[in-house]
């Protein structure tokens, strides 16, 4: 869940929406042993937003859409992390966050949006668990986290230097030309507030 939070915070901080996280739009890369590198694919529904645009086409794969698209028909990029948080729902539970025999069904209960079933398939998860996919599925987008609110949250308290690390890596290169990618070496956290990275040659 980490490297999907950090992979959409990237996306989001340059307004990009991708309007179709599921499970079957997430790669897995093994890149050593037992360790795996997330991918996000299929940007065929994603769209760069303009300043304080709101979107209105409905769109996405029923179960993971944001109930704010089929309710009001507007929505922003708060849409994707609702969609985050059904994605977390099937890894930790095995379940669909919403099931019926029929589509139309199915879609009636996404734009309910009633989690009051998905208390009883949380049991053996953790305190710090449950709350973090709370906060992911809010209806109200209003109050539904960020992806760096997410990555903040005490679930990932044990990998919170790397997060935090990913997190002004991403900070620091929404504000650089989107093709100057850099290479960057090791970044160095000395228990201080900052985050020292140094950077070496330029895609």
């Amino acid at each position: 869940m980490a490297q999907l939070l950090l992979a959409v915070d990237f996306m989001h901080q340059r307004n990009i929406i991708h309007r179709d996280l599921k499970l079957d739009n997430i790669l897995l890369k093994s890149s050593k042993q037992g360790i795996y590198e997330v991918r996000i694919a299929d940007f065929g529904l994603a769209k760069q937003l303009k300043q304080g645009e709101i979107l209105s086409h409905k769109c996405g794969t029923p179960s993971y859409i944001a109930p704010e698209i089929l309710r009001y028909g507007e929505y922003d990029l708060k849409s994707d992390i609702f969609s985050l948080g059904s994605i977390m729902y099937n890894l930790i539970t095995g379940k669909y966050l919403f099931e019926a025999g029929q589509v139309r069904d199915l879609v009636r209960l996404n734009k309910v949006c009633n989690l009051s079933h998905i208390q009883d398939n949380l049991w053996n998860t953790s305190d710090s668990c449950r709350d973090l996919l709370y906060q992911l599925l809010k209806k109200n987008p209003k109050k539904r986290f960020n992806a760096r609110e997410a990555l903040q949250h005490r679930w990932f308290q044990e990998d919170r230097d790397a997060l935090q690390i990913g997190l002004e890596i991403n900070k620091l290169l929404s504000v650089r030309p989107n093709r100057a990618y850099p290479y960057c070496d090791q970044p160095v956290h000395d228990g201080s507030q900052e985050i020292k990275i140094q950077y070496s040659s330029q895609k």
